[in-house]
């Protein structure tokens, strides 16, 4: 392509400006390159500054995942423990109705008491074997779902709190249960959903067949020291009673308190359950509140380590704005002196347009042109 020089004292000035518009197109182009650099720089430069937690953040959550480990390392036991108080308390309450129930009973007491107060019995003790067979957390029950004829629960053993401490509790069945043995070896357990009493020859895989209804079973002649006396149903036989959890029996083995003497060995053996209760009680719940200040020692140790975190990402996100304000405005900077830069380029071409130069003067650029006439 031709450009047109023209001839005379313009002719100078004509091929001035077309070199300098040649040159500044080039450098148009370079500060162009330059500018997408810069903006590069830029995007990185903020990228960086929004990237990872610091070091200070990486340790402090690191002692956040050990103490939450430490904490749920326990808290199942703690549960556990807790479960077993609240199981023991409530015991401890019907059994304390029961006691009261009993001891409205004397010489004077109907036949129809006595049947109500047998019934308050029953009912308890449904309840006290729903309230410890519940009493479980972390798979473990301390009072209660016991092995019949062992009546064993389980045990609890666990590290706790932060340094580490061990801590052993041995479960104790605290419900209602008995079984009875006869003089042949004969084992009779009773099913309180039938109402029945059921012979084994060896429990519980062999049932003889035999049974005896609970309201026909009558019990005489019973030695408490022994836990011996005769029952008597579709055949009278010895048995001896073995007991199980807190050792109260179910009314039958009183005689469903028909007699004054019954309501006395009954009282007695309540009596005795609250005792086993209140020492249960002690027992299970010292460890209940060792382990219960321990997770609050964890949770305080936690709740410092929360707000340190969270004051350290504040102040982390407070140098990072700054980080990418800086960086803005030196991307800023910089594209504002390239612009003026460009802006001198374009003077210049501005000025080499066709005219007369004036030499005797001089601007910022080097000259000064005239106007034409």
């Amino acid at each position: 392509m031709a450009f047109p020089i023209g001839s005379g004292s313009n002719a100078a000035a004509n091929l001035i400006r077309l070199t300098a518009e040649v040159y500044a197109t080039r450098q148009q182009y370079t500060l162009s390159q330059i500018n997408s650099a810069l903006q590069l720089r830029a995007v990185q430069d903020t990228a960086k500054a929004n990237t990872g937690p610091s070091d200070m953040q990486i340790r402090l959550q690191e002692r956040q995942l050990k103490l939450l480990g430490i904490k749920n390392g326990f808290a199942d036991a703690a549960e556990l423990l807790n479960k077993t108080d609240t199981g023991l308390k409530a015991v401890e309450s019907e059994l304390t109705i029961v006691k009261t129930t009993l001891s409205g009973l004397g010489p004077t007491s109907t036949a129809q008491d006595r049947a109500d107060a047998a019934n308050t019995l029953k009912e308890a003790i449904d309840k006290v074997n729903t309230y410890v067979n519940v009493a479980e957390a972390g798979g473990l029950n301390l009072i209660g779902t016991p092995t019949l004829l062992e009546f064993t629960t389980d045990t609890l053993q666990t590290t706790y709190g932060l340094r580490n401490e061990f801590i052993k509790v041995t479960g104790q069945f605290n419900g209602i249960d008995s079984y009875l043995t006869d003089g042949s070896g004969n084992t009779y357990v009773i099913d309180r959903n039938l109402q029945q009493l059921v012979q084994y020859s060896s429990y519980p895989d062999t049932a003889t067949g035999t049974t005896y209804n609970l309201a026909d079973l009558v019990v005489s002649n019973f030695d408490e020291a022994t836990d011996q006396g005769t029952l008597s149903g579709p055949v009278a036989f010895t048995a001896t009673v073995t007991r199980g959890g807190v050792g109260v029996l179910d009314p039958e083995l009183y005689e469903n308190f028909a007699t004054d003497a019954a309501v006395t060995r009954a009282l007695a053996d309540v009596d005795a359950a609250l005792n086993s209760i209140a020492q249960a009680k002690v027992t299970f719940g010292d460890a209940m509140m060792k382990l219960k200040n321990a997770l609050g020692d964890v949770q305080t140790e936690l709740d410092v380590v929360d707000r340190d975190i969270g004051a350290e990402i504040a102040r982390n996100l407070s140098e990072r704005e700054a980080e990418e304000r800086a960086a803005e405005l030196a991307y800023y900077s910089t594209t504002y002196s390239l612009e003026l830069s460009l802006g001198s380029q374009a003077a210049m071409i501005d000025f080499l347009q066709p005219g007369e130069i004036d030499r005797a003067s001089m601007g910022v650029l080097g000259f000064v042109k005239k106007k034409k006439d």
